[in-house]
């Protein structure tokens, strides 16, 4: 054997021992291109949404669908894919489109939209539009639209999820649980119901104009950790914008414009934890508690704005982590901690496009909101992505007002010389 050959034997060894403590990844990686926006599964030589995620679920080629192999990506172009295969399953076969794991490993399903203004999926109004079937499942869903899905009961018109969901740069909205019982809870998003498993996480996500019983918007018994989201104009009989049994975790969001028909416009916290930072929580309404409802379970608040809200801004039992304002005297009492600021206008700008992914509320010139808030925790960005602080603290709420520069003339002075 040459010298040149035990080299190369002895190279090839080196990087197979380097890959075998690389470890690689669980899984291969597939990418499943949708090719047409009808709802089908069959034969005819296409790829369909639904023939898609049945492919990734199986493991196996569906139609023009290449097979999933664990860790897959269904790519959807712009358009809209609407549920017209009516019938009720947890198979994928028909009505919601079911994310199912068959691999006791744990298996993980991105679909990948053009953007949430150009990729809509679509419920049809026959169906809820997603369902995270197994709590070994996990779909990560990136820049679409979810809407126009429709449920009686056991909730989640948008997204019922029993496993592990993301959502980044997801809009769901225009969805609904049409029933009256208990059951008819979580109008975009129910995160752990019936099941009592689930997890999930939203960010650069507007969950808007859902309806429910309760949780109009998101109704939650499990972990959910939202930041840099916004939570509006959703509506239900209690919950307008988010009812929590679970661990529920806002970090630069902000809750605006939802009502609560018979009580809690905003957040209704029914049990577990809710930890508040950084966000906005106005402009919310119910004839009772407009903002913050806090019952059983733990409430706390840091460097958050709960101002302008019909009916009370706060209810119930809330600990204050120092650097809030409200606008009301039911938070006064709640409010003493050092910075807190109470009954005071927060100055705060309508709910529009104020850069960045998601609506927010700007701070108005003199609101106190500016620079009192705190930099301990204080998040490195804004709801929008703007660097914190801009001025020599945070800002209080989901909104960091930019700094101006100032542009400085000074006259010019020349010196005579001999």
């Amino acid at each position: 054997m040459t010298r040149h050959s035990l080299a190369s034997i002895f190279l090839l060894c080196i990087l197979a021992i380097a890959a075998a403590r690389q470890g690689g990844p669980a899984h291969a990686l597939t990418t499943i291109t949708v090719t047409t926006v009808g709802d089908e599964l069959n034969t005819d030589g296409d790829c369909s949404l639904r023939e898609a995620i049945q492919a990734a679920n199986l493991n196996t080629a569906v139609d023009a669908c290449a097979a999933g192999v664990g860790a897959d990506t269904i790519v959807l172009a712009a358009g809209t894919y609407t549920i017209s295969r009516s019938g009720i399953d947890d198979t994928n076969a028909n009505g919601d489109f079911d994310i199912i794991t068959t691999n006791p490993s744990g298996e993980r399903l991105t679909i990948q939209g053009a953007g949430a203004g150009s990729t809509r999926i679509d419920g049809g109004s026959l169906d809820r539009v997603l369902h995270v079937v197994s709590q070994l499942s996990e779909l990560i869903l990136i820049d679409v639209t979810v809407q126009q899905g429709q449920v009686t009961d056991v909730g989640g018109a948008g997204v019922l999820n029993w496993g592990t969901l993301r959502l980044e740069r997801v809009v769901v909205r225009n969805n609904d649980v049409t029933g009256t019982s208990s059951d008819a809870i979580g109008g975009g998003l129910c995160n752990g119901c019936v099941t009592g498993t689930g997890q999930a996480t939203l960010i650069d996500t507007v969950i808007e104009n859902n309806t429910a019983q309760r949780g109009g918007g998101i109704f939650t018994n499990r972990p959910l950790t939202i930041s840099s989201s916004s939570i509006i104009n959703n509506t239900a009989v209690a919950g307008g914008g988010i009812t929590n049994y679970g661990d529920l975790s806002l970090t630069n969001t902000t809750v605006s414009g939802n009502t609560g028909t018979n009580n809690t416009g905003a957040i209704s916290q029914s049990g577990g934890a809710l930890a508040i930072a950084s966000s906005t929580v106005s402009h919310n309404t119910s004839p009772n508690v407009g903002g913050i409802s806090a019952g059983s379970g733990t409430t706390t608040l840091k460097n958050t704005i709960v101002a302008q809200n019909s009916g009370s801004d706060c209810s119930g039992t809330l600990t204050s982590q120092g650097h809030n304002l409200s606008d009301d005297p039911t938070c006064a009492a709640l409010f003493t901690a050092s910075g807190d600021i109470t009954t005071t206008d927060a100055l705060l700008g309508p709910l529009q496009d104020n850069g960045g992914p998601t609506v927010t509320r700007a701070l108005l010139p003199g609101s106190l909101a500016f620079n009192t808030g705190t930099n301990t925790g204080c998040p490195a960005t804004d709801q929008r992505g703007i660097a914190r602080p801009q001025a020599r603290t945070c800002d209080i709420g989901a909104y960091e007002r930019e700094a101006v520069l100032i542009d400085i003339y000074l006259p010019l002075v020349l010196k005579n010389t001999p």
